[in-house]
């Protein structure tokens, strides 16, 4: 026994380990137990959000825009991103006063490495929170962000939140997505993306970064109260409003010219059966048609007490789903309706139609409320 003992002490270590190995299961049990769900690896650099902040820093800004209202005088601080090397930054639209341009009253720009510029606003459109700021002077380029594609966003993905919250300059928190297309009316009438990235007081107009360092989202605002949830306005519809600034000089929202109730409850589906004519009597869901007002949808046919079961083939269970199909002018969707005991199919494509006091123009020396915008000549980003 002692012999052996010390047969066993003098293998080396190595030789022991393998020789105390439970052996490896059989073909069969290993590919049985390959069926377990388990999380990839993070390929390559594991100091992926490391990589991913330095290569977003250098292009964001801090915003700082003061305004007097008589005696009154306020002062805004946010944050912004450059998206071309000319030196066009993107920003909230709550960051700067707009107004006060009028004044030659320009937003001073602080940039990663400490130079601060004049930059006048370009454009800018109250509905969309969002503004477009152009650097004074020939100091380009400018190190700028790539923007990314938000729609390919998934739940659970890791993002970082750039800016300067409480004018802390190159601030950097990371989360995940919590949800790609956060829709609510007590948000706005659109879609946001949920994070629990940090997003504070100063943050607002900042990137939402990927972890490829392109930027998926504008930090907008964050839910007081317990906990963290901030929401970030989606890079896809910041581009849409930048090409439709581009090309007709203003922001043109989808109109269909409909007033929607949610069908979310036996109560609600009762007081609509009980005032709306024409209301289908095999409903359980989906969205009822309350006013049909001039507009595109008129035109198509839409009538009071229609019910949209689907569009462009997407079974509907709220407004989220029709405002997330409608986001472009003039192309068609395909609407399937009820309509009292029978249904049918409505084609209509939505109009292009600027809400009043809901877009901005340059202000230069003079607000001019019929003026469009075009862009600069020269812009590369133009």
């Amino acid at each position: 026994m002692l012999l052996g003992l010390l047969a066993w002490w003098c293998t080396p270590a190595r030789a022991r380990c393998e020789a105390t190995k439970t052996p490896p299961p059989p073909p069969a049990a290993a590919a049985a137990a390959d069926t377990a769900c388990s999380v990839p690896s993070v390929p390559g650099n594991v100091n992926f959000i490391a990589t991913a902040a330095e290569t977003a820093l250098a292009a964001v800004v801090v915003v700082e825009h003061s305004a007097s209202y008589g005696r009154m005088g306020t002062r805004a601080q946010g944050s912004g991103f450059l998206i071309d090397p000319s030196g066009i930054i993107l920003t909230n639209m709550h960051v700067v006063h707009p107004e006060q341009q009028q004044y030659n009253n320009l937003p001073v720009i602080t940039l990663h490495d400490g130079r601060t510029f004049r930059a006048t606003i370009e454009t800018y459109d109250r509905s969309s929170d969002l503004a477009v700021l152009r650097i004074q002077g020939n100091h380009a380029p400018f190190p700028y962000l790539k923007m990314g594609n938000s729609s390919t966003l998934r739940v659970g993905e890791w993002v970082i939140a750039v800016g300067a919250p409480s004018g802390l300059q190159s601030t950097v928190t990371a989360g995940i997505v919590s949800n790609v297309s956060r829709h609510s009316a007590n948000i706005a009438n659109r879609s946001y993306i949920q994070t629990d990235a940090s997003i504070t007081s100063g943050n607002s107009g900042g990137p939402l970064v990927n972890v490829h360092g392109e930027a998926v989202g504008i930090c907008s605002f964050k839910v007081l109260g317990d906990g963290q949830i901030g929401f970030a306005i989606p890079i896809d519809f910041a581009k849409s409003a930048i090409e439709q600034w581009h090309n007709h000089g203003r922001v043109l929202r989808p109109y269909l010219g409909l007033r929607l109730r949610h069908l979310n409850s036996p109560e609600v589906i009762h007081e609509c059966r009980r005032i709306l004519p024409r209301f289908p009597t095999n409903v359980l869901g989906g969205v009822a048609v309350v006013d049909v007002m001039p507009g595109p949808a008129r035109d198509a046919g839409f009538q009071i007490g229609d019910v949209i079961v689907s569009v462009n083939g997407e079974p509907i269970s709220g407004t989220a789903e029709i405002f997330n199909q409608a986001h472009s002018v003039g192309v068609e969707l395909l609407f399937h309706v009820k309509r009292g005991e029978g249904e049918l199919d409505i084609r209509v494509a939505p109009s292009g139609v600027p809400s009043e006091d809901d877009f901005g123009f340059p202000l230069e020396g003079k607000a001019r409320r019929n003026h469009h915008y075009r862009p600069t000549p020269g812009s590369s980003f133009w």
